[in-house]
Protein backbone atom coordinates (compact mmCIF):
# COMPACT_ATOMS: atom_id res chain seq x y z
CA UNK A 1 0.00 0.00 0.00
CA UNK A 2 1.34 3.63 -0.96
CA UNK A 3 1.74 5.36 1.92
CA UNK A 4 3.21 9.16 1.02
CA UNK A 5 4.64 10.18 4.37
CA UNK A 6 7.05 7.24 3.79
CA UNK A 7 8.24 8.61 0.45
CA UNK A 8 10.66 11.29 0.06
CA UNK A 9 9.95 13.51 -2.82
CA UNK A 10 12.44 15.82 -3.00
CA UNK A 11 15.17 12.63 -3.12
CA UNK A 12 13.18 11.33 -5.87
CA UNK A 13 13.46 14.21 -7.80
CA UNK A 14 17.18 14.66 -7.34
CA UNK A 15 17.86 11.05 -8.04
CA UNK A 16 15.90 11.63 -11.56
CA UNK A 17 17.95 14.89 -12.41
CA UNK A 18 20.93 13.46 -11.70
CA UNK A 19 20.13 10.37 -13.98
CA UNK A 20 19.61 12.44 -16.58
CA UNK A 21 22.45 14.01 -16.56
CA UNK A 22 24.65 10.56 -16.40
CA UNK A 23 25.08 10.59 -12.86
CA UNK A 24 24.28 7.41 -10.93
CA UNK A 25 24.88 6.40 -7.00
CA UNK A 26 25.89 3.30 -4.66
CA UNK A 27 24.73 2.75 -1.38
CA UNK A 28 25.32 0.75 1.19
CA UNK A 29 22.31 -1.10 3.11
CA UNK A 30 22.96 -3.49 6.44
CA UNK A 31 21.03 -5.25 8.59
CA UNK A 32 21.84 -4.88 12.31
CA UNK A 33 20.89 -5.24 15.71
CA UNK A 34 21.07 -2.92 19.06
CA UNK A 35 22.11 -4.56 21.99
CA UNK A 36 22.01 -1.79 24.70
CA UNK A 37 21.29 -2.38 28.42
CA UNK A 38 22.91 -0.92 31.76
CA UNK A 39 23.71 -1.92 35.09
CA UNK A 40 24.13 -0.54 38.33
CA UNK A 41 27.77 0.12 39.92
CA UNK A 42 26.88 1.56 43.02
CA UNK A 43 23.56 2.55 44.76
CA UNK A 44 25.12 4.01 48.30
CA UNK A 45 22.89 5.41 50.71
CA UNK A 46 24.14 6.93 53.69
CA UNK A 47 23.23 5.43 57.25
CA UNK A 48 20.34 7.96 58.82
CA UNK A 49 20.30 7.08 62.14
CA UNK A 50 20.59 9.46 65.01
CA UNK A 51 24.22 7.72 65.99
CA UNK A 52 25.42 7.80 62.09
CA UNK A 53 24.33 11.27 61.91
CA UNK A 54 25.71 12.57 65.16
CA UNK A 55 29.11 10.53 65.60
CA UNK A 56 30.01 8.90 62.30
CA UNK A 57 32.21 9.15 60.02
CA UNK A 58 29.37 9.00 56.68
CA UNK A 59 28.35 12.39 57.64
CA UNK A 60 30.40 15.49 57.29
CA UNK A 61 29.55 18.03 60.03
CA UNK A 62 29.46 21.66 60.20
CA UNK A 63 29.39 23.71 63.06
CA UNK A 64 26.54 26.32 63.00
CA UNK A 65 23.75 28.26 64.93
CA UNK A 66 22.28 29.38 61.98
CA UNK A 67 18.97 28.10 60.75
CA UNK A 68 19.39 29.32 57.63
CA UNK A 69 22.93 28.56 57.06
CA UNK A 70 24.02 26.54 53.68
CA UNK A 71 27.09 25.17 52.94
CA UNK A 72 29.66 26.91 50.68
CA UNK A 73 31.13 25.13 47.51
CA UNK A 74 34.14 23.94 49.24
CA UNK A 75 32.14 22.49 51.90
CA UNK A 76 29.86 20.41 49.77
CA UNK A 77 32.67 19.67 48.04
CA UNK A 78 33.82 18.41 51.54
CA UNK A 79 31.04 16.30 51.88
CA UNK A 80 30.83 14.97 48.37
CA UNK A 81 34.48 13.73 48.57
CA UNK A 82 33.46 12.39 52.13
CA UNK A 83 30.49 10.01 50.53
CA UNK A 84 32.51 8.96 47.06
CA UNK A 85 35.42 7.28 49.87
CA UNK A 86 32.53 5.41 51.60
CA UNK A 87 30.66 4.56 48.11
CA UNK A 88 34.08 3.04 46.47
CA UNK A 89 33.04 5.15 43.36
CA UNK A 90 33.80 8.76 42.48
CA UNK A 91 33.91 11.23 39.80
CA UNK A 92 37.63 11.01 38.49
CA UNK A 93 36.84 7.29 38.89
CA UNK A 94 34.01 7.32 36.75
CA UNK A 95 35.76 9.93 34.13
CA UNK A 96 38.85 7.48 33.58
CA UNK A 97 36.42 4.38 32.84
CA UNK A 98 34.64 6.46 30.64
CA UNK A 99 37.76 7.49 28.90
CA UNK A 100 39.16 3.87 28.64
CA UNK A 101 37.02 3.61 25.60
CA UNK A 102 36.19 -0.50 26.44
CA UNK A 103 32.74 -0.11 24.68
CA UNK A 104 30.86 0.41 28.03
CA UNK A 105 29.46 4.35 28.90
CA UNK A 106 30.00 5.25 32.61
CA UNK A 107 28.08 7.71 34.42
CA UNK A 108 27.52 9.33 38.13
CA UNK A 109 24.97 10.72 39.68
CA UNK A 110 24.73 12.17 43.41
CA UNK A 111 21.88 14.26 45.59
CA UNK A 112 22.97 15.61 48.99
CA UNK A 113 21.23 14.90 52.15
CA UNK A 114 21.21 17.69 55.44
CA UNK A 115 20.40 17.08 58.98
CA UNK A 116 20.16 19.47 61.64
CA UNK A 117 22.17 18.79 64.92
CA UNK A 118 19.89 20.14 68.25
CA UNK A 119 20.57 20.15 71.57
CA UNK A 120 18.19 19.66 74.12
CA UNK A 121 19.17 22.65 76.28
CA UNK A 122 21.63 24.87 73.79
CA UNK A 123 19.36 24.11 70.47
CA UNK A 124 20.84 23.86 67.03
CA UNK A 125 24.49 23.57 67.22
CA UNK A 126 25.52 21.94 63.98
CA UNK A 127 24.30 20.75 60.41
CA UNK A 128 25.42 17.12 59.01
CA UNK A 129 25.86 16.53 55.18
CA UNK A 130 26.04 13.72 52.73
CA UNK A 131 25.39 12.53 49.19
CA UNK A 132 23.61 9.85 47.73
CA UNK A 133 25.48 8.04 44.79
CA UNK A 134 24.71 6.15 41.71
CA UNK A 135 27.11 4.74 39.48
CA UNK A 136 26.12 3.18 36.00
CA UNK A 137 27.81 1.21 33.44
CA UNK A 138 25.42 1.16 29.84
CA UNK A 139 26.24 -0.51 26.63
CA UNK A 140 24.51 0.49 23.23
CA UNK A 141 26.38 -1.32 20.36
CA UNK A 142 25.32 -1.87 16.95
CA UNK A 143 26.01 -5.53 14.83
CA UNK A 144 25.65 -5.83 11.67
CA UNK A 145 25.13 -9.42 10.19
CA UNK A 146 24.60 -8.39 6.52
CA UNK A 147 25.38 -5.95 4.05
CA UNK A 148 25.04 -5.30 0.42
CA UNK A 149 25.50 -2.39 -2.23
CA UNK A 150 22.79 -1.24 -4.29
CA UNK A 151 23.71 0.95 -7.88
CA UNK A 152 21.44 2.85 -9.29
CA UNK A 153 22.60 2.39 -12.69
CA UNK A 154 22.36 -1.59 -12.64
CA UNK A 155 19.36 -1.68 -10.29
CA UNK A 156 15.87 -0.82 -9.31
CA UNK A 157 15.63 0.36 -5.62
CA UNK A 158 12.05 -0.89 -5.06
CA UNK A 159 13.16 -4.51 -6.38
CA UNK A 160 16.33 -4.33 -4.19
CA UNK A 161 14.17 -2.85 -0.93
CA UNK A 162 12.18 -5.77 -1.16
CA UNK A 163 15.20 -8.37 -1.13
CA UNK A 164 16.77 -6.64 1.63
CA UNK A 165 12.95 -6.22 4.11
CA UNK A 166 13.12 -10.20 2.71
CA UNK A 167 16.07 -11.19 4.27
CA UNK A 168 15.16 -8.76 7.49
CA UNK A 169 12.10 -10.81 8.24
CA UNK A 170 13.65 -14.22 7.83
CA UNK A 171 16.35 -12.36 10.72
CA UNK A 172 13.55 -11.52 13.09
CA UNK A 173 12.00 -14.93 12.85
CA UNK A 174 14.81 -16.32 15.74
CA UNK A 175 14.26 -17.86 18.88
CA UNK A 176 16.67 -15.57 20.75
CA UNK A 177 14.12 -12.87 20.42
CA UNK A 178 16.79 -10.16 18.62
CA UNK A 179 15.03 -7.72 17.07
CA UNK A 180 17.42 -7.07 13.59
CA UNK A 181 16.72 -3.30 11.84
CA UNK A 182 17.19 -2.29 8.15
CA UNK A 183 19.71 0.95 7.46
CA UNK A 184 21.56 2.71 4.35
CA UNK A 185 24.66 4.20 4.64
CA UNK A 186 24.73 8.25 2.48
CA UNK A 187 24.63 8.00 -1.35
CA UNK A 188 28.16 7.79 -2.79
CA UNK A 189 27.36 9.63 -6.87
CA UNK A 190 29.32 8.69 -9.45
CA UNK A 191 29.54 10.18 -13.21
CA UNK A 192 29.00 7.69 -16.59
CA UNK A 193 29.91 8.42 -19.69
CA UNK A 194 27.55 8.65 -23.27
CA UNK A 195 27.95 7.95 -26.97
CA UNK A 196 28.94 11.33 -27.20
CA UNK A 197 32.42 11.92 -24.78
CA UNK A 198 33.55 8.19 -25.89
CA UNK A 199 32.49 8.81 -30.11
CA UNK A 200 36.91 8.43 -31.45
CA UNK A 201 38.11 6.83 -28.06
CA UNK A 202 39.96 3.51 -28.02
CA UNK A 203 40.42 2.73 -24.49
CA UNK A 204 38.86 4.00 -21.27
CA UNK A 205 41.24 3.84 -18.43
CA UNK A 206 38.43 3.38 -15.00
CA UNK A 207 40.37 4.65 -11.41
CA UNK A 208 39.43 5.14 -8.26
CA UNK A 209 40.58 7.81 -5.61
CA UNK A 210 40.38 6.41 -1.50
CA UNK A 211 40.55 8.30 1.18
CA UNK A 212 42.14 7.18 4.15
CA UNK A 213 43.93 8.35 7.36
CA UNK A 214 45.80 6.82 10.31
CA UNK A 215 46.50 7.59 14.07
CA UNK A 216 50.85 8.13 14.55
CA UNK A 217 50.43 8.72 18.27
CA UNK A 218 48.59 10.14 20.87
CA UNK A 219 48.82 10.80 24.35
CA UNK A 220 47.72 12.97 27.26
CA UNK A 221 49.60 14.25 30.49
CA UNK A 222 48.62 16.80 33.09
CA UNK A 223 50.12 19.78 35.17
CA UNK A 224 49.48 21.72 37.82
CA UNK A 225 48.85 25.32 37.96
CA UNK A 226 48.49 27.96 40.87
CA UNK A 227 46.53 30.78 38.51
CA UNK A 228 43.97 28.36 36.48
CA UNK A 229 40.32 28.35 37.68
CA UNK A 230 37.53 25.70 37.35
CA UNK A 231 37.19 26.18 33.25
CA UNK A 232 39.77 26.77 30.23
CA UNK A 233 40.23 30.64 29.83
CA UNK A 234 42.65 32.61 28.40
CA UNK A 235 45.38 32.15 30.98
CA UNK A 236 45.21 28.11 30.61
CA UNK A 237 45.70 28.12 26.64
CA UNK A 238 49.03 30.55 27.67
CA UNK A 239 50.37 28.66 30.10
CA UNK A 240 50.18 25.24 28.49
CA UNK A 241 52.20 27.21 25.57
CA UNK A 242 55.13 27.84 28.29
CA UNK A 243 58.72 26.90 27.41
CA UNK A 244 60.20 27.25 31.01
CA UNK A 245 57.91 26.79 34.10
CA UNK A 246 58.40 28.26 37.33
CA UNK A 247 55.08 26.61 39.29
CA UNK A 248 55.75 26.23 43.11
CA UNK A 249 53.73 24.02 45.62
CA UNK A 250 50.96 24.63 47.46
CA UNK A 251 50.69 27.07 49.98
CA UNK A 252 49.29 25.75 53.90
CA UNK A 253 50.58 29.05 55.68
CA UNK A 254 47.18 29.63 56.11
CA UNK A 255 45.51 26.52 57.30
CA UNK A 256 48.67 26.27 59.58
CA UNK A 257 48.59 29.44 61.45
CA UNK A 258 44.24 28.83 61.77
CA UNK A 259 45.56 24.87 63.44
CA UNK A 260 47.82 26.66 65.66
CA UNK A 261 45.27 28.94 66.94
CA UNK A 262 42.65 26.02 67.08
CA UNK A 263 45.09 24.27 69.49
CA UNK A 264 45.39 27.40 71.44
CA UNK A 265 41.65 27.79 72.35
CA UNK A 266 41.41 24.22 72.58
CA UNK A 267 44.20 24.16 75.82
CA UNK A 268 42.79 27.67 76.89
CA UNK A 269 38.82 26.17 76.78
CA UNK A 270 40.16 22.99 78.52
CA UNK A 271 42.13 25.02 81.73
CA UNK A 272 39.05 27.26 82.48
CA UNK A 273 37.03 23.95 82.34
CA UNK A 274 39.59 22.10 84.89
CA UNK A 275 39.33 25.25 87.36
CA UNK A 276 35.73 24.98 86.93
CA UNK A 277 35.66 21.57 88.09
CA UNK A 278 37.95 22.04 90.96
CA UNK A 279 36.34 25.05 92.18
CA UNK A 280 32.93 22.65 92.14
CA UNK A 281 34.45 20.02 93.22
CA UNK A 282 35.59 22.26 96.59
CA UNK A 283 31.84 24.31 95.94
CA UNK A 284 30.48 20.50 97.27
CA UNK A 285 32.77 19.92 99.82
CA UNK A 286 31.16 23.40 101.70
CA UNK A 287 27.72 22.67 100.78
CA UNK A 288 27.87 19.63 102.96
CA UNK A 289 29.37 21.46 106.24
CA UNK A 290 27.88 25.41 105.15
CA UNK A 291 24.79 26.25 106.75
CA UNK A 292 21.24 26.69 105.26
CA UNK A 293 21.91 30.02 103.78
CA UNK A 294 25.12 29.92 102.92
CA UNK A 295 24.83 26.29 101.19
CA UNK A 296 22.18 28.26 99.19
CA UNK A 297 24.83 30.62 98.35
CA UNK A 298 27.52 27.57 97.06
CA UNK A 299 24.58 25.73 95.48
CA UNK A 300 23.99 29.20 93.16
CA UNK A 301 27.65 29.49 92.30
CA UNK A 302 28.26 25.76 91.92
CA UNK A 303 24.84 25.88 89.33
CA UNK A 304 26.29 28.79 87.94
CA UNK A 305 29.49 26.96 87.01
CA UNK A 306 28.12 24.06 85.50
CA UNK A 307 26.33 26.04 83.28
CA UNK A 308 29.57 28.05 82.63
CA UNK A 309 31.38 24.27 82.05
CA UNK A 310 28.55 23.11 79.77
CA UNK A 311 29.40 26.28 77.26
CA UNK A 312 32.76 25.68 77.38
CA UNK A 313 32.54 21.85 76.45
CA UNK A 314 30.28 22.90 73.53
CA UNK A 315 32.56 25.94 72.52
CA UNK A 316 35.19 23.54 73.14
CA UNK A 317 33.37 21.52 70.34
CA UNK A 318 33.49 23.47 67.99
CA UNK A 319 36.92 23.70 68.15
CA UNK A 320 37.89 20.07 68.07
CA UNK A 321 35.36 19.98 65.01
CA UNK A 322 37.29 22.78 63.67
CA UNK A 323 40.52 22.07 64.40
CA UNK A 324 39.40 18.70 62.47
CA UNK A 325 38.49 20.49 59.62
CA UNK A 326 41.41 21.98 58.86
CA UNK A 327 43.76 19.40 59.82
CA UNK A 328 41.83 17.17 57.17
CA UNK A 329 42.15 19.86 54.72
CA UNK A 330 45.48 20.30 55.46
CA UNK A 331 46.08 16.63 54.58
CA UNK A 332 44.18 16.71 51.63
CA UNK A 333 46.09 19.56 50.20
CA UNK A 334 49.31 17.57 51.22
CA UNK A 335 47.91 14.41 48.92
CA UNK A 336 46.84 16.47 46.07
CA UNK A 337 49.96 17.89 45.41
CA UNK A 338 51.68 14.08 45.88
CA UNK A 339 49.60 13.68 42.92
CA UNK A 340 51.61 12.41 39.91
CA UNK A 341 51.59 15.35 36.80
CA UNK A 342 54.61 16.39 34.44
CA UNK A 343 54.47 19.93 35.19
CA UNK A 344 57.31 20.93 32.39
CA UNK A 345 55.71 18.57 29.99
CA UNK A 346 53.33 21.13 27.82
CA UNK A 347 52.37 21.09 24.45
CA UNK A 348 55.94 22.65 22.72
CA UNK A 349 57.48 20.17 24.15
CA UNK A 350 54.99 17.42 22.80
CA UNK A 351 55.49 19.11 19.41
CA UNK A 352 58.84 19.33 19.72
CA UNK A 353 59.07 15.48 20.31
CA UNK A 354 56.46 14.35 17.71
CA UNK A 355 58.84 16.19 14.39
CA UNK A 356 61.53 14.53 16.25
CA UNK A 357 60.28 11.22 16.36
CA UNK A 358 58.76 11.06 12.42
CA UNK A 359 60.80 14.15 11.01
CA UNK A 360 58.04 16.53 10.05
CA UNK A 361 58.48 20.18 9.13
CA UNK A 362 55.92 22.32 10.19
CA UNK A 363 53.47 24.37 8.09
CA UNK A 364 52.98 27.26 10.16
CA UNK A 365 52.61 28.49 13.58
CA UNK A 366 49.17 26.58 14.57
CA UNK A 367 46.28 28.66 15.85
CA UNK A 368 43.47 27.80 18.86
CA UNK A 369 40.06 26.45 17.56
CA UNK A 370 38.29 26.71 20.95
CA UNK A 371 40.02 24.67 23.83
CA UNK A 372 42.19 22.67 20.80
CA UNK A 373 45.52 23.87 19.38
CA UNK A 374 46.17 22.84 16.17
CA UNK A 375 49.08 22.85 13.74
CA UNK A 376 49.77 20.78 10.52
CA UNK A 377 53.20 19.62 9.22
CA UNK A 378 54.46 17.07 6.01
CA UNK A 379 56.62 14.29 6.43
CA UNK A 380 58.64 12.25 4.17
CA UNK A 381 57.14 8.92 2.16
CA UNK A 382 53.88 10.32 3.15
CA UNK A 383 51.46 11.78 0.23
CA UNK A 384 49.39 13.73 2.30
CA UNK A 385 48.63 15.61 5.55
CA UNK A 386 49.68 15.27 9.08
CA UNK A 387 48.06 17.26 11.81
CA UNK A 388 48.43 17.87 15.59
CA UNK A 389 45.96 18.34 17.71
CA UNK A 390 46.50 19.27 21.42
CA UNK A 391 43.02 19.79 23.62
CA UNK A 392 43.29 21.42 27.39
CA UNK A 393 40.47 20.28 29.86
CA UNK A 394 40.23 20.98 33.14
CA UNK A 395 41.12 17.55 35.03
CA UNK A 396 40.70 18.66 38.55
CA UNK A 397 39.52 22.11 39.73
CA UNK A 398 41.01 24.26 42.07
CA UNK A 399 39.50 23.23 45.86
CA UNK A 400 39.01 26.03 48.33
CA UNK A 401 38.17 25.39 52.03
CA UNK A 402 37.06 28.44 53.97
CA UNK A 403 38.55 30.50 51.31
CA UNK A 404 41.85 29.18 51.21
CA UNK A 405 43.15 26.84 48.22
CA UNK A 406 43.94 23.45 48.78
CA UNK A 407 44.34 21.90 45.96
CA UNK A 408 45.62 23.63 42.64
CA UNK A 409 44.16 23.25 39.31
CA UNK A 410 44.94 20.08 37.40
CA UNK A 411 45.01 20.90 33.38
CA UNK A 412 45.09 17.80 30.97
CA UNK A 413 46.59 17.81 27.61
CA UNK A 414 45.09 15.33 25.41
CA UNK A 415 47.01 15.57 22.31
CA UNK A 416 46.91 13.15 19.01
CA UNK A 417 49.10 13.05 15.49
CA UNK A 418 46.85 11.65 13.04
CA UNK A 419 47.54 11.57 8.89
CA UNK A 420 44.85 12.62 5.78
CA UNK A 421 45.64 11.09 2.57
CA UNK A 422 44.37 10.03 -1.11
CA UNK A 423 45.49 7.31 -2.86
CA UNK A 424 44.81 7.06 -6.97
CA UNK A 425 45.04 3.74 -8.23
CA UNK A 426 44.18 2.37 -12.00
CA UNK A 427 41.54 -0.50 -11.64
CA UNK A 428 40.60 -1.15 -15.09
CA UNK A 429 41.26 -0.57 -18.58
CA UNK A 430 38.89 -1.26 -21.18
CA UNK A 431 39.74 -1.23 -24.46
CA UNK A 432 37.61 -0.31 -27.53
CA UNK A 433 36.23 -2.47 -30.32
CA UNK A 434 36.28 0.17 -33.11
CA UNK A 435 33.86 -1.72 -34.96
CA UNK A 436 31.32 -1.20 -32.03
CA UNK A 437 29.30 1.73 -32.26
CA UNK A 438 29.26 5.00 -29.89
CA UNK A 439 26.33 3.93 -28.05
CA UNK A 440 27.53 0.16 -27.53
CA UNK A 441 30.64 1.43 -26.12
CA UNK A 442 29.49 3.59 -23.70
CA UNK A 443 27.25 0.79 -22.40
CA UNK A 444 30.38 -1.24 -22.17
CA UNK A 445 32.38 1.58 -20.41
CA UNK A 446 29.36 1.94 -18.27
CA UNK A 447 28.47 -1.27 -16.85
CA UNK A 448 32.44 -1.73 -16.35
CA UNK A 449 32.26 1.58 -14.12
CA UNK A 450 29.08 0.19 -12.10
CA UNK A 451 31.10 -2.64 -11.19
CA UNK A 452 33.95 -0.58 -10.31
CA UNK A 453 31.80 1.36 -7.92
CA UNK A 454 29.87 -1.60 -6.20
CA UNK A 455 33.62 -3.05 -5.68
CA UNK A 456 34.87 0.09 -4.48
CA UNK A 457 32.20 1.51 -2.57
CA UNK A 458 34.24 3.70 -0.27
CA UNK A 459 36.25 5.33 -3.18
CA UNK A 460 35.63 7.86 -6.00
CA UNK A 461 35.39 6.43 -9.49
CA UNK A 462 36.51 8.12 -12.56
CA UNK A 463 37.49 7.67 -15.82
CA UNK A 464 39.63 8.96 -18.34
CA UNK A 465 39.65 8.64 -22.26
CA UNK A 466 42.11 7.95 -24.63
CA UNK A 467 41.39 9.29 -28.26
CA UNK A 468 42.81 7.67 -31.81
CA UNK A 469 44.94 10.08 -34.09
CA UNK A 470 42.48 10.57 -37.18
CA UNK A 471 43.93 8.64 -40.35
CA UNK A 472 45.54 11.60 -42.55
CA UNK A 473 44.42 11.97 -45.98
CA UNK A 474 46.70 13.24 -49.19
CA UNK A 475 45.12 15.45 -51.66
CA UNK A 476 47.46 16.29 -53.11
CA UNK A 477 48.15 15.55 -57.35
CA UNK A 478 50.99 13.38 -56.74
CA UNK A 479 49.92 10.69 -54.67
CA UNK A 480 51.08 6.81 -55.52
CA UNK A 481 48.41 4.79 -56.85
CA UNK A 482 49.28 0.86 -56.03
CA UNK A 483 47.08 -0.82 -57.91
CA UNK A 484 48.71 0.78 -60.84
CA UNK A 485 52.29 -0.74 -62.23
CA UNK A 486 54.13 1.97 -63.27
CA UNK A 487 53.69 3.74 -59.46
CA UNK A 488 54.77 0.25 -58.32
CA UNK A 489 58.12 0.16 -60.39
CA UNK A 490 58.78 3.75 -59.73
CA UNK A 491 58.72 3.17 -55.61
CA UNK A 492 61.00 0.34 -56.36
CA UNK A 493 63.27 1.72 -58.10
CA UNK A 494 63.30 4.70 -55.32
CA UNK A 495 64.21 1.99 -52.54
CA UNK A 496 66.64 0.21 -54.57
CA UNK A 497 68.64 3.58 -55.00
CA UNK A 498 68.32 4.52 -51.03
CA UNK A 499 69.55 0.80 -50.39
CA UNK A 500 72.79 1.09 -52.78
CA UNK A 501 73.73 4.26 -50.75
CA UNK A 502 73.15 3.18 -47.49
CA UNK A 503 75.54 -0.44 -48.24
CA UNK A 504 78.16 2.11 -49.92
CA UNK A 505 78.25 3.92 -46.57
CA UNK A 506 78.44 0.79 -44.62
CA UNK A 507 81.89 -0.11 -46.91
CA UNK A 508 83.30 3.19 -46.35
CA UNK A 509 83.19 2.68 -42.63
CA UNK A 510 84.54 -0.86 -42.35
CA UNK A 511 87.65 0.54 -44.09
CA UNK A 512 88.22 2.74 -41.66
CA UNK A 513 87.63 0.77 -38.63
CA UNK A 514 90.57 -1.35 -40.05
CA UNK A 515 92.65 1.63 -39.98
CA UNK A 516 94.34 1.60 -36.22
CA UNK A 517 96.73 4.57 -36.11
CA UNK A 518 96.21 8.21 -35.69
CA UNK A 519 98.32 10.77 -36.76
CA UNK A 520 99.74 11.03 -32.94
CA UNK A 521 100.63 7.59 -33.18
CA UNK A 522 102.24 7.86 -36.28
CA UNK A 523 105.00 10.51 -34.84
CA UNK A 524 104.96 8.68 -31.63
CA UNK A 525 106.59 5.62 -34.17
CA UNK A 526 109.29 7.91 -36.41
CA UNK A 527 110.06 10.18 -33.37
CA UNK A 528 112.93 8.80 -30.65
CA UNK A 529 111.19 8.34 -26.78
CA UNK A 530 112.31 10.98 -24.87
CA UNK A 531 113.25 9.98 -21.05
CA UNK A 532 112.07 12.83 -19.04
CA UNK A 533 112.83 10.80 -15.83
CA UNK A 534 116.50 10.44 -16.59
CA UNK A 535 119.01 11.16 -13.69
CA UNK A 536 115.62 11.15 -11.32
CA UNK A 537 115.65 9.01 -8.46
CA UNK A 538 112.22 7.22 -8.39
CA UNK A 539 109.91 6.70 -5.46
CA UNK A 540 109.49 3.06 -4.44
CA UNK A 541 106.09 3.24 -5.75
CA UNK A 542 107.34 4.50 -9.85
CA UNK A 543 109.68 1.72 -9.40
CA UNK A 544 106.93 -0.86 -9.04
CA UNK A 545 104.82 0.54 -11.54
CA UNK A 546 107.72 1.02 -13.79
CA UNK A 547 108.57 -2.81 -13.58
CA UNK A 548 104.93 -3.37 -14.29
CA UNK A 549 105.24 -1.85 -17.51
CA UNK A 550 108.05 -3.29 -19.07
CA UNK A 551 106.60 -6.79 -18.10
CA UNK A 552 103.51 -5.78 -19.48
CA UNK A 553 105.11 -4.21 -22.88
CA UNK A 554 107.91 -7.12 -23.26
CA UNK A 555 105.04 -9.84 -23.44
CA UNK A 556 102.79 -7.80 -25.27
CA UNK A 557 104.95 -6.43 -28.20
CA UNK A 558 103.46 -3.33 -28.15
CA UNK A 559 104.12 -1.13 -31.47
CA UNK A 560 104.26 1.82 -29.30
CA UNK A 561 107.06 0.69 -26.64
CA UNK A 562 109.80 1.98 -28.16
CA UNK A 563 111.88 1.11 -25.85
CA UNK A 564 111.02 3.64 -23.17
CA UNK A 565 111.14 1.09 -20.39
CA UNK A 566 114.56 -0.51 -21.37
CA UNK A 567 116.59 1.17 -19.07
CA UNK A 568 118.11 -1.09 -15.96
CA UNK A 569 116.73 -0.83 -12.53
CA UNK A 570 120.48 -0.83 -11.83
CA UNK A 571 120.41 3.24 -12.89
CA UNK A 572 118.43 3.88 -10.02
CA UNK A 573 120.36 2.26 -7.55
Amino acid sequence: MYKRQNYNTTAWITDYANEAFGQYYTQRWYIYRVDAGSIKLCDYYPPEDNNSIINGNHWYRISTTDENFYPSSAQREAALQNSENHAGYSRSQIANLDKANDGYTYSISYYMLAYKINSSKNGLYAKAYAYEIHATKSWNRKEVVYEDIFDSYTMDLNTFKAGMNARLSELNDNEEGYTYYLGSDPKKYYQTTNAQKISGCETATISVTCHDGAKLGEGSTQYKCSDCGSSVNNHTKQCSMATSVSEGSINTSEIDSKITELKGNIVSVQSEITALEAENAELLKKIQTASVEDAAIYRQSYNENKDRISRLKAEMSSYETELSQYEQAKQEAIDGENAATDDYYRIPAIMQDCKTAYNLSWNGSGAWEGNTFVRTASMPNINGTITFKATISIARKPKYFLWIKIHRAIVQISWTLTTEYSDTQVVEVVNLDPSKSDAEKANEVNSKLSEVAREFPDCTPSVEYAKSSPVEVDDTGDTYHLLWSSDRLEIARQIDTRLTNIYADLVSLEKMMHYKHSIIDMLKSVVPYINDDSGRRLTLIEQCRKRWLRQAASSAHSDTYNGKYDEDESDQE
